[in-house]
């Protein structure tokens, strides 16, 4: 049976009070009033879906970001075996600065455990990834990522185990030849929780930065779980996980309001690395109230030759429509030197996009 996870952009990062898809927001002041709410679709949640049986790992982009968003999920299913050390390799054409001071904010990350099948975690957490001092960190680097590295990050998630808890992450960055790499070596204390599904998340503003040429662009996770009974890596187990980056990636959508029907007309196109994307599923979803918080999946299309879709659904009363590109697991491309080999590989989806429309007359 198949999983349907919309967590990890439009409920993780909601949970985490993080806005990966923006910048920090400077805080309430006497000089810096609250602003009223905006109306939608003004800050419309990103809507990301993944169907999948299996484990999967996402990279993806923000160009529209000041500076860009570089940033990957990884969606580990149990029966897989928890993840005892994650190896993330970028390609040619993403750039990573490693020259920022310890203290220095990289980021956000998310992790969260859930039910089986269930979007609701079972316990989240999220933090800032921040430089850390490679120093406090030389007996992990020696028993999970062994040699020096370029730079030593830090994860610090509180509350996953109890409310005073705090579990560190490492991630130790590296060059890899023209691209760079990152590992996460995972506490054995993290992968002793409760939970069918892990979902880890991070996001990069400000030290990385996407390919300007347009193509396509290879990611890959390659993932060494614990023993059985989480204690212990298995080396001989360790498979992989890809993921493709479109550059530029789109998902456009326009909508009217037919009074013959009564029906919201909504089309748009899927475009990748310059060119239409066909037979790509387009999910399309709703929201009911100016709060943006009644929401409702409406269904789904696919694109035709052309990268072209198009959706018709009733229409009663104003509604901020969604609509996010599916983002399935498929079939790696080519053999993977991993010893379990490569368990799936997808292709990154393009930002969501939203539109209001209101019943005429």
């Amino acid at each position: 049976m198949r999983h349907a996870l919309a967590l990890i952009a439009l409920g993780l990062i909601a949970l985490g009070g993080l806005v990966l898809a923006g910048g920090a927001r400077s805080a309430p002041t006497d000089e810096n009033p609250p602003r009223p709410e905006p109306s939608p679709p003004v800050e419309v949640p990103q809507l990301s879906m993944t169907w999948s049986d299996s484990s999967d790992f996402v990279a993806n982009i923000s160009a529209e970001n000041t500076p860009p968003t570089v940033g990957f999920s990884l969606v580990v299913f149990g029966r897989s075996r928890w993840p005892a050390h994650v190896t993330i390799a970028a390609p040619k054409g993403f750039s990573l600065d490693t020259t920022f001071p310890r203290g220095t904010s990289m980021g956000y990350g998310v992790l969260a455990l859930t039910h089986s099948g269930k979007d609701i975690p079972l316990a989240s957490a999220s933090a800032e990834i921040v430089v850390g001092d490679a120093r406090s960190y030389r007996s992990a680097s020696r028993t999970c990522a062994p040699g020096g590295h370029t730079a030593v990050w830090q994860l610090t998630l509180s509350g996953l185990r109890s409310a005073w808890d705090k579990i560190e992450i490492p991630l130790f960055i590296d060059r890899e030849g023209a691209g760079w790499r990152l590992q996460l070596c995972i506490p054995p204390m993290l992968a002793k929780l409760p939970g069918k599904i892990l979902i880890l998340a991070a996001s990069f503003t400000g030290p990385s930065a996407p390919p300007s040429a347009r193509g396509s662009y290879t990611w890959s996770a390659r993932v060494m779980p614990f023993s059985g009974d989480r204690t212990r890596q298995e080396p001989k187990r360790a498979y992989e996980l890809r993921s493709t980056v479109l550059v530029p990636h789109l998902l456009t959508m326009t909508g009217r309001y037919d009074s013959t029907t009564a029906s919201a007309e909504l089309s748009g196109i899927v475009s990748g690395a310059g060119r239409g994307r066909e037979g790509v599923r387009v999910f399309v979803g709703g929201f009911g109230d100016a709060e943006l918080r009644d929401f409702r999946m409406l269904g789904s299309t696919r694109t035709d030759a052309s990268g072209a879709w198009s959706f018709r659904t009733p229409l009663a009363k104003s509604t901020t429509f969604v609509s996010a590109v599916d983002g399935r697991v498929q079939r790696c491309g080519s053999r993977s030197t991993a010893p379990a080999g490569c368990f799936g590989q997808t292709t990154s989806p393009p930002p969501s996009v939203a539109t209001t429309l209101t019943p005429e007359g």
